[in-house]
């Protein structure tokens, strides 16, 4: 594992720590190379949250046209997965 590599997923864990603070569930998407390192969602808020992560900028215009693409209203169902059968919860 390059050295890079290291401190990119330190830095993802301690803006994931962040929102934590905050009231978010936070998950990493390990080894991302999409357009998002970490989802975080605050059940009272009612708010997802995906976030890219940068260490130092430049922010370019393509990292944020990549995120644009999740912009706007989704509905949202938990659901369970049973041994091959989705069972909503």
């Amino acid at each position: 594992m390059c050295e890079s590599y290291r401190k990119g997923r330190r830095y993802e864990y301690y803006v994931a720590s962040l929102f934590a603070e905050r009231g978010y569930f936070v998950r990493r998407v390990a080894g991302s190379k999409g357009p998002f390192d970490l989802i975080a969602i605050h059940p009272e808020k009612r708010e997802i949250l995906l976030i890219q992560v940068k260490k130092r900028g430049p922010i370019r215009k393509t990292d944020r046209e990549k995120l644009a693409v999740f912009r706007g209203d989704y509905t949202v169902k938990p659901v369970l997965y049973v041994q091959g059968a989705v069972v909503e919860a």
